[in-house]
């Protein structure tokens, strides 16, 4: 059995732990995998099918998926690193948090930052108000980007480029089976 890879995002409910008692009640081989409840992407990473979709109903996890598929490694830890360095974010700098978050707020939405804001936030977890704002607090003295973040990350677009996968956030009830490779979907 292959290593298994980990989400890079800390979602409540989370399968991570189990994969090993859930992959083995799979068939050896899958066609087309449906994660209709995708959250982290720690099913679909690792299931063993030729094609994948995965779907959640919160965009902004989604759109980190997505964002991770096609880009270059270096590149991707490069731009979070350059918001850290903006921000001057650190487990202690709550003022550079508040900044950053409120510059999300105001209209520099992008899966970058989303992600960037996640791992400063209280338990590496995010959370919207009702205007889809951003307002998790911050994770004084406990969250941060981390190696061990960097390294998940690594293997996470390692793994997204030799897979083929779809990314969608679809209430579940709307999603249509269908039986052809997800590059024709």
């Amino acid at each position: 059995m292959r290593e298994l890879i980990k989400s890079p995002m800390n979602y409540i409910g989370g399968k991570y732990k189990l994969l090993p008692q859930i992959l083995d009640l799979f068939p050896s081989k899958i066609n087309m995998f449906y994660d209709v409840f995708g959250g982290g992407a720690n099913l679909s990473l690792n299931v063993n099918s030729e094609h994948v979709y995965y779907n959640d109903i919160v965009p902004y996890v989604a759109e980190v998926l997505n964002g991770m598929k096609g880009i270059n490694t270096e590149e991707c830890l490069g731009k979070i690193k350059e918001i850290i360095n903006t921000y001057e974010l650190s487990k202690t700098n709550i003022e550079g948090f508040k900044r950053l978050r409120d510059d999300y707020n105001k209209g520099r939405k992008n899966w970058l930052t989303f992600y960037t804001l996640m791992c400063y936030s209280f338990n590496n977890q995010y959370r919207f108000n009702s205007s889809h704002e951003y307002n998790s607090s911050f994770g004084y003295h406990k969250s941060c980007f981390s190696n061990v973040t960097e390294q998940k990350i690594k293997k996470v677009i390692e793994r997204l480029d030799k897979i083929d996968i779809v990314f969608d956030n679809k209430d579940f009830s709307r999603i249509k089976l269908i039986g052809k490779a997800c590059r024709n979907a």
